[in-house]
């Protein structure tokens, strides 16, 4: 082994070998060690030490010089340092990247020293010196051929590779191997459109990094600065509060050691369920004495120092119980699971934790569930993904290497374990996956599955071993998605949110696009717009030939859904099952005679990915059913396509009002048939350009219907009304404040748009 070709590490190739050798002396634990400690600059004469049982301690100092002469003159101020520094010191271990010549020879008649009786000469004198201090001390050499011997252990073989191999797992490889996902990922990555997310802040504690320890330093002297005053304003308001005020100070005392998460550095299992019943205990008995407290004082007490001291203990105890009952289970359990609805922007999550690391200079590995066959063992795939010649077990040994160095867990990611044959492949394999990953404690695993694909693909056995982590995409913070977005496109403020669609981010963007790409020809798109646009970006994906190959005019995306609408307008069902909407894609596969060739199932399959469709099962049933994956494109084409059914010669009035399927429409409880009422109020202008109040049978027009209408109205194509219709509204709004506010804010916003 050439030391002389280490990987440097910080710009410096001696930095790399003390951090290599540090490494070394970590792996080095048995049953009498205790805690080992990294030591920085300046390092107190040692690079890192054990602690043992018996308290003493086994150091370790490197030194990356070749000439015996060298080493010994820079240990030398190493070994004093250390000997003052480290009281409890009792072995002294020194690491060279040489080994010492032994034979004594002469020169010129003058007999010369060997490096080997130069260091054992050294040795004694250190010795000495340490016994004039009534300190009896160990010393070992780490030569050349005692650190090879190490680095060829089997647990140390992904050391020996990563400081030694120049070609894989460099800062440039990982960058090379993120940019190529990400640029896989598509638009399904948007860096532009990035909405910082209250769910990503989760996902720093599976890293376990110096940054959550230190926020937990902070949390203890949060804690033992509002308890102080706490205890001094109810001791003075009450001495026979002492002894409650005593138990609660050897509770604060616990929870401080508790705190100090020995082992944290270590990746070592953490007392989090005691720390968090600490915390529940500390409550209650601080409750108890403030019940006592309010008792005596009434209403007073809501205006008293102890209150306002007692809210503030009570509000640092509250957060830290919640921390430890729920975000800080990834620093025990670095498995997560991210589940989420299509394009709830999961995969944008992932991405996005990768980029932020790469840009801290941390590395990670992000894969694709699409790019995974059932043709091979996931391991296997990843090696060659990776294009690494090492096996999966060695590339987990220098991940978990990296990770030592980094002082934090490196992250392998596999988004959308759904995608490709991940129902065939991950059931079978993801278990042992998981297992194999668990061996190596600087590493963390994060998945992400379709909410509707998580029990097929996950086993029930292996469910429990993930912390899950639900991604509801943009329902923490809409409005100001939809400001960012709308900004981002240039789209003008007034356009109405779509409360549940825009909370889903691929929706959000599908729209964004289609109103930027309508811009040049009337302003805001209507909805129909916004759904072919949805389409025909899907229909151009599929369309490829690495897809299913087909002409992208014939646009077999619109052709299924229309087939697939019709089928449930005809059932009056808002789902068919999975077996009956199969059969309907195949009978328009045979009329354009195209096979499947893709990655896909089938095309029914690349419909529900691509989050046209959506599958799942009803509760206690066997049977999947697909529906429409947004509720309201589904109202759009369920009413487009009863609508469509109107008889020729039929008068559209006398169609809706004899139709079963719109005959509820005017019965008095309105509330769950609003969707399609101002499906019905944007569809019948566009089609048969009459408004629905036109059909109400006795022409007295309900409030609700009005209220649709307006809403319809920014959402069809032609943004115009009836001049009857406006008399209808004036009249209707003439004795209703309310409503003809309501008619103001509408009309407003459609004199806002360009």
């Amino acid at each position: 082994m050439n030391w002389r070709s280490i990987r440097a590490y910080n710009s410096s190739q001696n930095n790399a070998f003390e951090e290599l050798v540090c490494q070394l002396a970590r792996n080095e634990k048995n049953d009498a060690y205790v805690k080992f400690t990294k030591l920085g600059a300046p390092d107190g004469g040692l690079e890192a030490f054990w602690k043992l049982k018996d308290n003493s301690e086994q150091g370790w100092q490197a030194k990356y010089v070749f000439s015996i002469e060298e080493a010994i003159a820079q240990a030398n101020d190493s070994f004093r340092t250390a000997l003052n520094t480290h009281p409890e010191l009792t072995t002294f271990i020194l690491a060279v990247p040489f080994d010492l010549p032994d034979p004594t020879y002469e020169r010129k008649g003058k007999v010369i020293k060997s490096g080997r009786k130069k260091w054992e000469d050294k040795v004694k004198k250190w010795k000495e010196d340490a016994k004039k201090l009534n300190r009896e001390m160990e010393i070992y050499l780490w030569d050349a051929s005692t650190l090879l011997t190490k680095l060829e252990k089997p647990e140390n073989e992904g050391l020996r590779y990563f400081w030694f191999d120049k070609e894989e797992f460099t800062n440039q490889w990982f960058n090379n191997n993120l940019d190529n996902a990400i640029c896989d990922l598509g638009p399904r990555y948007s860096p532009e459109l990035n909405i910082p997310l209250q769910i990503s802040q989760n996902f720093k504690y599976i890293r376990r990094n110096g940054e959550t320890y230190l926020s937990v330093k902070k949390l203890a002297r949060k804690i033992n600065l509002f308890f102080t005053d706490f205890e001094r304003l109810v001791i003075n308001y009450s001495s026979e509060l002492t002894e409650s005020i005593y138990e609660i100070k050897k509770k604060i005392d616990n929870l401080e050691i508790l705190l100090e998460l020995d082992g944290y550095e270590e990746m070592k299992e953490l007392p989090l369920q005691e720390i968090e019943v600490t915390f529940s205990e500390i409550n209650d008995l601080c409750d108890n004495i403030v019940d006592e407290i309010r008792e005596q004082l009434q209403e007073k007490f809501y205006e008293s120092r102890i209150y306002k001291s007692y809210r503030n203990l009570g509000d640092i105890l509250y957060e830290g119980q919640t921390l430890f009952a729920d975000n800080f289970k990834l620093l025990n359990n670095p498995f997560v699971l991210l589940y989420g609805e299509a394009g709830s922007g999961k995969s944008h999550l992932l991405a996005d934790i990768c980029v932020q690391l790469k840009n801290n200079n941390i590395p990670s590995i992000f894969l694709l569930g699409e790019q995974f066959s059932s043709i091979n063992s996931p391991r296997e795939q990843i090696r060659e993904l990776l294009q690494i010649t090492l096996d999966f077990e060695n590339m987990l040994g220098v991940l978990n290497s990296i990770g030592q160095v980094k002082g934090e867990r490196i992250l392998i990611i596999i988004d959308a374990l759904n995608e490709g044959d991940g129902n065939i492949l991950w059931p079978k394999y993801l278990p042992g996956l998981v297992n194999q990953i668990k061996k190596f404690p600087w590493i963390g695993f994060i998945a992400s599955v379709r909410s509707e694909y998580k029990e097929e693909i996950i086993p029930k056995e292996l469910i429990n071993s993930f912390v899950q982590i639900r991604h509801t995409g943009f329902d923490e913070m809409a409005d100001y998605a939809c400001d960012s977005f709308f900004n981002y496109y240039d789209i003008a403020p007034e356009v109405p949110v779509l409360s549940e669609e825009f909370t889903n981010p691929l929706y959000l963007k599908l729209f964004c696009e289609s109103y930027d790409k309508n811009k040049q020809y009337c302003g805001l798109p209507g909805l129909s717009d916004v759904f072919e646009s949805y389409t025909d970006n899907i229909n151009l994906k599929l369309s490829k030939i690495d897809n299913f190959g087909y002409d992208e005019s014939l646009n077999r995306v619109h052709d299924s859904i229309h087939a697939i609408a019709i089928k449930m307008v005809e059932m009056n069902s808002y789902a068919l099952t999975y077996r009956d909407a199969t059969d309907i894609i195949r009978e328009i596969d045979k009329k354009y005679n195209i096979q499947n060739t893709t990655r896909y199932k089938s095309f029914l399959d690349a419909l529900i990915k691509e989050n046209i469709f959506k599958c799942n099962r009803r509760y206690r049933e066997k049977e999947k059913y697909v529906s429409f994956s947004y509720e309201k494109m589904r109202d759009y084409y369920l009413v487009y396509y009863q609508l469509m059914k109107k008889p020729e010669g039929e008068r559209i009035d006398e169609y809706i009002r004899n139709s079963p399927y719109f005959s509820d429409v005017f019965e008095k409880r309105p509330f769950a048939k609003l969707n399609k009422i101002t499906m019905l109020s944007l569809l019948l202008p566009e089609i048969y350009d009459v408004e629905l109040m036109q059909c109400v049978p006795d022409g007295k027009i309900p409030r609700f219907f009005v209220e649709c209408f307006l809403d319809s109205l920014i959402w069809r194509r032609e943004k115009r009304i009836n001049p009857k219709i406006v008399d209808w509204v004036k009249d209707i709004c003439e004795n209703d404040g309310e409503l003809r506010n309501i008619v103001v804010k509408h009309i407003m916003n459609l004199c806002a748009l360009p």
